[in-house]
């Protein structure tokens, strides 16, 4: 009598359906991290370089070097401090309002600056928490004097807002 084997484990026979399946699962994580790891660290990164811009103290007056779009100005709303594995964050709101900021465009004329969006950005710098306050539109690339009146003791970055940022990175069918 000949026993029979079910067809499974013959040599030189495929693998079983359950197996192929699972090898083919695991090829496509594979490819989806070498696709979308690159793609996220590039726009992360890109997006860092659009928020890094001049900081300084309030009340004060910037002039600054900005190519058109949209922009913020972030306020220093906190910090964070780190003890091994633990991370320490104190945070509060913005007190930086659209009639405390003053901005005159390369042409001499006046910027409209608005409340921020419904998002909130936020950004760290260093141990520093900046978040965004107010918007403005820099119509074109050129220098703009910033002046920020305020809560003493304040900081505040000026940098490209990063929501369009993001979204100009990210190519989406």
């Amino acid at each position: 009598m000949v026993a029979d084997g079910g067809g499974q484990g013959a040599s030189g026979s495929a693998p079983p359906a359950g197996r192929t399946a699972l090898r083919v699962g695991f090829a496509l994580i594979a490819l989806m991290v070498l696709i979308v790891v690159p793609v996220v660290v590039k726009v992360v990164t890109s997006s860092a370089d659009t928020i890094s811009g001049p900081r300084f103290d309030v009340p004060g007056t910037a002039t600054v070097s900005l190519e058109s779009g949209r922009h913020m100005i972030f306020e220093r709303s906190g910090s964070q401090t780190s003890a091994g594995p633990i991370t320490y964050t104190e945070q509060n709101g913005t007190t930086i309002r659209p009639e405390d900021v003053t901005i005159t465009g390369p042409d001499g004329t006046a910027v409209e600056v608005g409340e921020r969006g419904a998002a909130t950005e936020t950004v760290t710098v260093g141990s520093d928490i900046y978040t965004g306050a107010v918007e403005f539109e820099a119509a074109t690339a050129g220098d703009y004097r910033i002046e920020v009146a305020g809560v003493p003791g304040s900081r505040v970055l000026v940098g490209r807002s990063i929501a369009p940022s993001m979204r100009s990175r990210l190519v989406l069918p």
